[in-house]
């Protein structure tokens, strides 16, 4: 039981770790954060715009 839960909790953590790389992705962030800034009326945030 030991090593399966080791290969488990690797595998879970795996898993979660790939999700997490694609959802903070730096062209999800700045697509966001531009979306929401024009929503608002507020200029594109120059520090992003290099970015993705």
């Amino acid at each position: 039981m030991g090593y399966q839960a080791i290969f488990l909790a690797t595998a879970v953590a795996g898993v979660i770790s790939i999700v997490l790389i694609a959802i903070f992705k730096p062209s999800f962030i700045k697509d966001t954060d531009d979306k929401y800034r024009l929503a608002a009326g507020k200029p594109l945030d120059n520090v992003l715009e290099g970015r993705a």
